[in-house]
């Protein structure tokens, strides 16, 4: 898995390219963690994830727990597949999830 991590004024892209199982999924959390802070406002980049195992979706919802109170995550460019995985299993109501980048802003936007 590729992990890559850009700033920018509005927000935190991290975007993630390749299989997200449970070998990859310690190396997410390693990068992803030390971005948790009061306020963050991460976009996560799935458009380029091919394969999401359990062990992905139990680290999703690990650092989702781990935000401060107005910290926001958002979940942007998910497959159907991996989407329709995070709603069926009921994961869907924890997580903002956006099909493009403005709605990603937008999400972040909301009080």
């Amino acid at each position: 898995m590729n992990i890559t991590v850009t700033p920018t004024p509005i927000f935190t892209e991290i975007k993630l390219a390749g299989e997200l199982d449970s070998e990859t999924a310690p190396l997410l959390e390693e990068k992803v963690q030390p971005l948790i802070v009061d306020g963050c406002r991460l976009v996560l980049n799935m458009s380029e994830v091919s394969f999401m195992s359990s062990a992905g979706l139990r680290i999703l919802f690990s650092l989702r727990r781990q935000l401060p109170p107005r910290a926001k995550l958002v979940l942007l460019g998910l497959s159907a597949h991996i989407r329709d995985t995070i709603i069926v299993t009921g994961f869907g109501e924890f997580f903002m999830i956006a099909s493009n980048p403005t709605e990603a802003a937008a999400f972040l936007n909301r009080p």
